[in-house]
């Protein structure tokens, strides 16, 4: 490989944007949903994206996590007490509802401890089934970890928790116990599309609404219709196109509103990945309808990473690049993201709204190329003339 074209094949195309953080003095679970503008790919997995700290290191991040949200409930604590050289004991009441729970979460005053705990149900308080021997709790003061102060446990609807605290040489004080339970994941929600432009036509026999959505790829999920209409049923095509000139078929349906029952204006679309997106309204021998407004939605896409306090942060896309391979998709799902993601102390990454930072392009590499011809020729000159004096 000649050294112009290694030049040209390390230049990628590049866009950068800055991303806003609240200020926080420990590192955190930060979500930052990506702008529509950012191409996903054909595939939709955002291969080139990176977010990159301001030492110039590339940070681990999470594409879409599915978090779950979890549901807690304080938990009723009765015949607290500590059994010298071996263990703090309580029993948690968690109530009559029978709901289920999955995990306890203990508030204790201690700001410094390595505990290990044990765990068992009971729906009688007299026979009891063992879940976790050994659950590890802990929490360092003087570090930035937050610790754990979490114990999952296998789903369970018993009434009756005991938990013990193994520490041995001391009493282990307690502020109280949360019951908790994770909802199913959920995944990412529809959100409003931004459009670029957006135009209507009316023929004889139908209304032509043309979006324009401003990226390639852009994934569309739902069509939802308004219209000062009172009462109509009328049937929609949707067509896709990633160029304005050669559309697919992507959907088809009927909007419809009466005097009586509700209405039917959200109109699903599956499989659709395109910039342009034309919608025709058959109108028959009808009108058009009165104030036709059609709306996109899509799905949020979000990426999770972890945001170090002091600093900064720039969500980059590198053209043609190949998709990261962390190990942090993998340790969130083990360490169970609803615990992670969800936390209290989650941060929200945003980008500037006053400045953004404006696309920054590498130079092409047929620049690079020209000045290494460039820089020859002046070599091959200054060797003839140093040459023609001997």
């Amino acid at each position: 490989m000649s050294v112009a074209t290694a030049a040209a094949a390390s230049y990628a195309l590049v866009t950068a944007r800055t991303i806003r953080l609240a200020p926080q003095s420990q590192p955190v679970w930060s979500v930052l949903r990506i702008p529509q503008d950012v191409d996903p790919g054909a595939d939709q997995r955002f291969d080139g994206l990176r977010i990159r700290d301001d030492r110039g290191h590339d940070v681990p991040y999470v594409l879409d996590p599915q978090c779950a949200s979890a549901t807690s409930r304080p938990g009723t604590l009765s015949g607290t007490g500590w059994v010298p050289g071996h263990y703090t004991e309580t029993l948690i009441d968690t109530g009559a509802s029978g709901d289920l729970y999955d995990a306890i979460a203990i508030d204790t005053p201690k700001s410094t401890f390595f505990t290990r705990a044990e765990v068992a149900i009971s729906d009688d308080r007299q026979t009891w089934r063992i879940l976790r021997s050994d659950a590890l709790i802990y929490r360092v003061a003087a570090s930035s970890d937050p610790g754990s102060q979490t114990i999952a446990l296998t789903p369970s609807r018993a009434r009756w928790i005991r938990l013990r605290l193994l520490d041995a040489r001391e009493p282990f004080p307690l502020n109280g116990i949360d019951v908790s339970n994770a909802a199913p994941a959920a995944g990412p929600g529809d959100v409003p599309l931004g459009v670029r432009s957006a135009k209507t036509q009316k023929t004889l026999k139908e209304t032509i609404l043309t979006l324009d959505l401003g990226t390639q790829h852009t994934q569309v999920g739902s069509l939802r219709f308004s219209t000062a209409q009172a009462e109509f049923s009328r049937t929609v095509q949707v067509e896709g196109s990633s160029d304005g000139r050669w559309w697919d078929d992507l959907a088809s349906g009927t909007i419809e509103r009466f005097a009586h029952g509700s209405s039917s204006l959200n109109l699903a679309v599956e499989s659709s990945s395109n910039r342009y997106l034309r919608v025709r309204v058959e109108n028959g021998d009808d009108a058009p309808l009165r104030s036709l407004r059609v709306r996109a939605y899509g799905p949020a896409r979000t990426v999770v990473f972890v945001a170090q306090p002091a600093r900064r942060y720039t969500l980059l896309v590198l053209h043609g690049k190949s998709a990261p391979d962390y190990d942090l998709p993998q340790i969130l799902a083990h360490d169970n993201p609803r615990r992670l993601v969800a936390a209290e102390a989650i941060g929200k990454a945003a980008f500037p709204r006053a400045k953004a930072a404006a696309p920054r392009r590498e130079p092409p590499a047929y620049l690079f190329t020209i000045a290494f011809a460039a820089a020859i020729a002046v070599m091959g000159a200054v060797t003839v003339r140093a040459l023609k004096r001997y």
